[in-house]
């Protein structure tokens, strides 16, 4: 017959080996560290790639050339200076996705969604992305030309130093928390176009014609506009301090609790415009239309208009 204490060392003995038979087993069941598979200067021509799900892929430098990739997910992919060509990425979704110095040529990327991605330098020509979302989506530097954004919506997203150029039939543009300092915009139509929470320095733009757009809450300084169509815009709690704007339509206009400090407006016409609690101190107006114009409870100290100041006229 067996003692206590031999039946306690048996006893310990029988635990320990449990022990390590359940850790074996738990080792056993853990999923395996995930591997990364590298597709660098991977060639996809007239590839059927629908509905496919890249996770943790190294794709830089790759070629895509007339692929459909429509619905396809992409999660942690780095795509960095890809090449894009006649590409159908229609309902992709792309999450932690580096696309930095990618160039996009005559492409679809229809009702993309695109969040927490990296695309800066990246270059967009001729792509249709009606309908795509971006949300957390690095821009600087990158370029649009020729491209679709009807109904596109931009949430928290980076346009710092973007440029766009001859965007058409774009109208429902969606701006949101972003920021476009320095921005660079030459012969841009946005037509019923929403902007808020927005910071706009230093923008530049040419041929630009925003009609119908709403901005509210935004921040708008040393912006240069020349030869641009405003006309029945809607600014309030903007700030539009350092503007420079030459021969700009914006009739009709309703401004309200806008700041226009320090502006600079030549040849540029606001008949019919309404001004309310807005700030015109040490703004100058040379040649401009202030046909039927109301201005209500507005600041304009230092307001010079063809080289006479309103205030000193006024006492």
């Amino acid at each position: 017959m067996l003692n206590l204490r031999s039946a306690a060392l048996l006893a310990a003995v029988a635990l320990i080996a449990a022990c390590a038979a359940a850790d074996e087993v738990q080792q056993l069941q853990e999923p395996p560290d995930p591997v990364t598979l590298d597709l660098t200067r991977a060639r996809f021509t007239d590839s059927l790639l629908r509905q496919c799900h890249f996770g943790n892929v190294v794709m830089t430098e790759s070629t895509f050339q007339r692929a459909n990739l429509g619905q396809s997910i992409f999660d942690d992919v780095n795509l960095g200076a890809g090449k894009f060509s006649d590409v159908l990425m229609s309902r992709c979704a792309l999450s932690d996705v580096d696309l930095d110095g990618s160039v996009i040529v005559a492409g679809s990327m229809r009702a993309l969604r695109l969040q927490a991605t990296d695309m800066q330098e990246a270059e967009l020509d001729d792509v249709d992305m009606r309908g795509a979302e971006f949300e957390n989506v690095d821009l600087q530097d990158a370029s649009f030309k020729g491209c679709n954004l009807r109904r596109a919506t931009f949430d928290d997203c980076d346009f710092t130093e973007v440029q766009l150029l001859n965007i058409q039939d774009s109208p429902l543009l969606s701006l949101k928390s972003c920021k476009l300092n320095r921005s660079k915009w030459y012969d841009v139509l946005l037509d019923d176009a929403s902007m808020e929470r927005v910071t706009i320095k230093g923008l530049q733009g040419s041929y630009l014609t925003v009609d119908e757009l709403s901005l509210e809450r935004s921040e708008l300084k040393d912006l240069k506009l020349r030869w641009c169509d405003l006309r029945d815009i809607e600014f309030e709690q903007v700030e539009l301090r350092g503007l420079d704007f030459e021969y700009v339509e914006a009739p009709r206009g309703r401004w309200r609790n806008v700041e226009f400090d320090g502006g600079n407006f030549e040849g540029c016409d606001f008949k019919d415009s309404r001004f309310y609690r807005g700030s015109f101190e040490d703004s100058k107006f040379t040649n401009v239309d202030f046909s039927d114009v109301t201005l209500e409870n507005c600041e304009i100290d230092g307001l010079v208009i063809n080289g006479v100041r309103i205030d000193e006229l006024l006492k």
